[in-house]
């Protein structure tokens, strides 16, 4: 179903109407209340009041073995918390907080993220000599966080 349009209705809450994307039918619900869950894209929607400021978070993934921590772990550097949490036979590590504004539907870990996380682990686990090479796999996506007056550019 697409989102199409909503009106007021007095109290009783909202008239909305949707379109069904395979059959083009457009439908009517009542409701008494609508949640905006457009994430990163809730500033581009027609009529939006919100603007956002978009902060890339970056995950790793390495094997356990190449860090065996049995627990969650906590790590800080001046400005963050970080994390490796064990997860089956990976640890995943976490995570980067940028500012983004790229492309929504481009966002990926930069080889600078990449780098910033396997240091602050060998800071942690000097011992466990993480490398490139160590990365299985990275994902990364984006906080929708609310810009306030001050740095609705940044």
């Amino acid at each position: 179903l697409k989102f199409k349009d909503a009106r007021p209705e007095s109290l009783r809450g909202w008239l909305c109407e949707l379109e069904d994307r395979l059959t083009g039918r457009v439908s009517a619900i009542h409701t008494r209340a609508i949640v905006n869950a457009t994430g990163p894209w809730a500033d581009g929607l027609p009529h939006s009041r919100v603007r956002l400021r978009l902060t890339k978070g970056v995950h790793l993934v390495i094997e356990r073995r190449r860090l065996p921590v049995a627990d969650a772990v906590v790590m800080t550097d001046a400005k963050r918390i970080l994390f490796a949490i064990p997860w089956g036979e990976r640890v995943i590590l976490g995570t980067t907080d940028t500012d983004y504004r790229g492309p929504i539907e481009a966002v990926r870990a930069a080889d600078g993220d990449i780098e910033y996380l396997l240091r602050i682990t060998n800071e942690f686990f000097p011992e466990a000599r993480l490398d490139r090479q160590d990365v299985i796999s990275t994902y990364a996506g984006l906080r929708p966080l609310i810009a306030d007056g001050r740095n609705a550019g940044a």
